[in-house]
């Protein structure tokens, strides 16, 4: 489906994926950067998601991870590191040690303020994509959210509804279309024949950020002999882990109303150029080329 599908629809974002995406979406890490050398790749990837968005008629909101460390992630942070100490110099060796900040983070939550975007930052030791599951479980009418962008899949196994983002190529496969793929969990289960328990041990038999995959065993397989198949104590964990209960922990939530002086000001300072800055904030307000409403 395309975004045009979600017109008055309250769609979440997952942040830290999206400013992770956009850094390895670009040939260079450093194609744009401020005076000072320091990357702005994010702060434009996200001020055109958030302008398509608005433009789709989106209710949009975006979740960051809370910064306090989630120690069931020990497994999936520790090969991350490994992968860092290990990448070379190629430009390939920099996206791979790419590690995302505080000052990161800062960057998109003051554009979103600006923007008069609303961001939450989930409780406690809770990542966007858990609490992102939080917001979209259940049926349609009884969700916060419609859905979570993101491409992390656990989105569906901490029994949340999610779209995928995706590119399709056109019938002479000069040109790409940005489509999105809607995963429901209900029709997931539906289709597979699985109840939510036996989709959780799947998921944790195929591995994930929680736990090793156990092994010689491939996704075929796993759906004919999920039965006969016992967890281990790392598994069993993940499955407990993916059913927790995150309703009772406290996010914070921002929202400040658009600022278009404050926002250009900050963009500027980051070495955006200010006609392109105001062109595009002349469609986030909804107005044609030529200053028409």
């Amino acid at each position: 489906v395309t975004l045009k599908k979600y017109k008055g629809k309250k769609i979440c974002n997952d942040a830290s994926l999206a400013i992770y995406q956009s850094i390895l979406a670009m040939a260079a890490i450093d194609s744009l950067t401020d005076q000072n050398g320091k990357t702005t790749v994010h702060i434009n990837t996200i001020f055109n998601k958030v302008i398509q968005q608005k433009m789709a008629g989106i209710n949009q909101m975006w979740i960051f991870d809370n910064p306090e460390a989630n120690e069931m992630k020990k497994i999936a942070l520790a090969k991350r590191a490994k992968r860092r100490s290990e990448a070379d110099e190629t430009e390939s060796g920099k996206k791979i040690a790419y590690k995302l900040n505080a000052e990161h983070v800062e960057d998109i939550q003051t554009l979103l303020r600006y923007m008069g975007i609303l961001y939450i930052t989930s409780p406690p030791g809770v990542e966007a994509e858990q609490y992102g599951a939080f917001l979209t479980r259940g049926n349609k009418n009884d969700r916060f959210c419609d859905y979570m962008i993101t491409s992390d899949s656990d989105v569906l196994f901490f029994g949340g509804n999610m779209l995928r983002m995706s590119t399709r190529k056109s019938e002479t496969g000069k040109t790409k279309k940005t489509i999105y793929q809607e995963y429901e969990l209900a029709e997931i289960l539906t289709e597979t024949g699985l109840s939510y328990n036996k989709f959780l041990k799947m998921g944790a038999i195929m591995g994930t950020d929680f736990n090793e995959k156990m092994p010689r065993i491939g996704p075929m397989t796993v759906m004919k002999k999920l039965d006969d198949l016992d967890l281990n104590e790392s598994m069993e964990k993940t499955v407990e882990y993916f059913r927790s209960d995150v309703s009772t922990g406290v996010a914070s939530s921002v929202y400040e109303k658009y600022n278009r002086e404050k926002l250009v000001e900050y963009l500027v300072s980051k070495k955006f150029n200010t006609d392109r800055v105001n062109k595009r904030l002349d469609e986030f307000e909804g107005k044609s080329i030529n200053g028409g409403g």
